[in-house]
């Protein structure tokens, strides 16, 4: 007879129990673990978010023109250049003199009170709500003052040695640190940098007037053969290659929107089907802190034109556009061209018509250089 065997029915044994307990505390060891990842993960993100609360503050007091302003002239004098321009030749123009990296100042309010100074006051911060505070502790940390801003700013322009910019734009270059002293957060990262290029400063209002009869174009060199003809610039240099130019002497502010028209008035016989070099003209946008140095440049070729543009990696002038054979463009001794400004964004224009948007923005001052066909092949370039 087969004998039935049960199981007893009294409990786990001692064995049994401890591998129960220690399964317990292993999944209470990992749930608590992951409990405490997610919470700092948590924190984490909330505190990224505190960061870009003070960035977002900060970018918009940078971006405040009243602010700027004030900013401008309670600083000391790295700002002196930046401050009473007129765009004549006699402003002072800014460069880098000390540091390529720029030069620390202290954000003022659009009420004219200091809105944030990190140089002199080491404890100046942003709490958690993204507003400016001021017990901020670089040792110990202070969770209520956690965040520090240092900013500098620099002109936008070239650095070579003795090279001064007017009317530059104004690159501000800054970081955010984090100093929490608790170990609710796991900080991957302990500070953020920005960057931001904002106008020079509110544009201030220029009267210009390109017509010849108003006294800004100027020869150069001096008696090369130019003159100035009523409406018209001309001359009689056939040098090849060219040595005379017309120099507008105001530099014009690129904050404002500005339009240079002008018409080239060819002979009615023997003017633009002759091929000669010397049956050529020049009108270009010029940067008067480098000699009057070509920028963007419309050059007429006999019967053509075509548009130029300066390289700034080469420093090379390079064609970007010729004029389509066929009737349009029109090209003939009524055609206005126009080159224009807006707010650093220079455009071509033919008969009030868009031709052509070059790629290369140009966001300082800039001045215009002319080069007429010589007299005995047309009557000049009128200016307007």
């Amino acid at each position: 007879m087969l004998k039935k065997f049960f199981k007893p029915n009294h409990g786990f044994t001692l064995i049994e129990a401890l591998i129960a307990i220690n399964l317990i505390g292993i999944s209470i060891y990992f749930g608590s673990s992951a409990i405490g990842q997610l919470t700092k993960l948590k924190n984490n993100s909330q505190m990224y978010m505190n960061v870009n609360l003070a960035k977002r503050n900060l970018l918009t007091m940078l971006q405040n023109n009243t602010a700027w302003l004030y900013s401008i002239n309670g600083n000391g004098s790295e700002f002196d250049c930046l401050k009473n321009i007129t765009g004549s030749q006699s402003d002072p123009g800014c460069e880098l003199k000390n540091d390529l990296n720029g030069y620390p100042f202290i954000l003022y309010n659009d009420s004219n009170g200091v809105y944030y100074d990190p140089i002199n006051s080491p404890t100046a911060g942003f709490d958690n709500n993204g507003e400016v505070c001021n017990t901020f502790d670089s040792v110990r940390g202070n969770p209520g003052c956690p965040y520090r801003a240092t900013f500098r700013w620099r002109p936008v322009c070239d650095f070579s040695p003795g090279i001064k910019c007017h009317q530059p734009s104004v690159e501000i270059i800054g970081e955010i640190f984090i100093k929490k002293n608790t170990n609710i957060f796991n900080i991957q990262k302990t500070s953020y940098s920005f960057q931001l290029i904002r106008p020079f400063v509110n544009c201030p209002s220029q009267s210009l007037n390109f017509r010849p009869a108003a006294g800004q174009w100027f020869e150069n060199p001096v008696s090369s053969n130019g003159q100035i003809n009523g409406t018209f610039l001309t001359t009689s240099d056939t040098n090849s290659p060219t040595i005379m130019f017309f120099e507008y002497h105001t530099q014009i502010f690129s904050c404002e929107n500005r339009s240079l028209n002008f018409r080239l008035k060819t002979q009615l016989t023997g003017g633009v089907a002759v091929g000669d070099a010397a049956n050529t003209s020049r009108v270009c946008l010029s940067d008067p802190n480098q000699s009057h140095i070509c920028i963007y440049e419309w050059l007429h070729e006999q019967n053509s034109w075509s548009l130029w543009q300066r390289n700034s990696s080469t420093n090379l002038m390079e064609r970007v556009y010729t004029k389509p054979v066929g009737p349009k463009p029109t090209f003939n001794t009524n055609t206005v061209f126009t080159f224009s400004s807006k707010k650093g964004m220079i455009q071509f224009y033919v008969d009030s018509e868009l031709y052509y948007v070059f790629t290369l923005p140009w966001l300082r001052n800039y001045s215009y250089k002319i080069r007429p066909t010589p007299s005995n092949y047309s009557q000049g370039i009128e200016p307007f």
